[in-house]
C-alpha cells in the first residue's frame, strides 16, 4: 500500500465512524433490523443474542442437557459420562 492509499484509507476510516456508531444505537439498531429482515428480525436477533450470552456464561450446555433429559424423561446416561454434562446436571439441582 503507496503512503497515499494508506492515507485515504485512514480518512475514509475516520469519515464512517460516527455513522457506524449510529447505525449501533439500539433505536436506529432496531429500526434497520426489521427494515431488512422483516417484524420478527427484533424478537429473533435478541433470542440469538440472549442464547449467544449464556453460551459464553457456560450455561447453555446445562440448560440443554436438563431440558432434553426433562423431554425424554431420562438422565441420559449415555451422554450424562461426560464431566461437563454431570456438572451441568448438577447446577440445575
Amino acid at each position: 500500500m503507496t503512503p497515499g492509499t494508506s492515507r485515504l484509507a485512514e480518512a475514509s476510516t475516520k469519515f464512517v465512524l460516527p455513522l457506524i456508531w449510529l447505525a449501533q444505537q439500539p433505536r436506529v439498531e432496531r429500526r434497520m433490523m426489521r427494515l431488512m429482515w422483516g417484524p420478527d428480525a427484533v424478537k429473533l436477533i435478541g433470542s440469538a443474542r440472549e442464547l449467544h450470552r449464556q453460551a459464553e456464561e457456560g450455561r447453555l450446555a446445562a440448560a440443554i442437557v436438563h431440558s432434553t433429559s426433562r423431554l425424554w424423561g431420562t438422565t441420559m446416561n449415555g451422554f450424562a459420562s461426560t464431566q461437563a454434562a454431570r456438572t451441568a446436571s448438577a447446577e440445575l439441582t
